[in-house]
């Protein structure tokens, strides 16, 4: 159970710091869009952020529970879920600024 529960504060947190630093630079690549425009763009990638964020920490603890389960070490089941969870929340993450920017583009240039 310590094995499911660290990886998912882990996850959660590094999901939340990865985040963080995505939002500095869609800040900065968003820097020519009125505040009006961009705030939609911001409020849909922390909205999608925070989702992932999550989803990414459940799915480690599940994963870290499924290497228990097959009688991995609490440490080598943690080690290596948090990493696989982490890596998929950084690449949607980056996606959730993407649609963040095309959410802001499309507010920009239709209203």
């Amino acid at each position: 159970m310590t094995a499911k529960i660290a990886a998912l504060l882990i996850t959660l947190l590094l999901g939340i710091a990865v985040g963080v630093v995505v939002l500095a630079f869609m800040i900065i690549a968003m820097n020519g869009y009125r505040e009006g425009d961009a705030v939609w763009g911001l409020g849909v990638f922390a909205g999608l952020g925070l989702f992932v964020s999550v989803i990414a920490g459940v799915a480690a603890y599940f994963f870290a529970g499924a290497l228990v389960k097959k009688e991995f070490s609490l440490l080598l089941a943690a080690s290596v879920a948090v990493p696989v969870c982490t890596i998929a929340a950084v690449v949607l993450e980056i996606i959730a600024a993407l649609i963040g920017v095309g959410v802001a583009e499309s507010v920009r240039v239709n209203f």
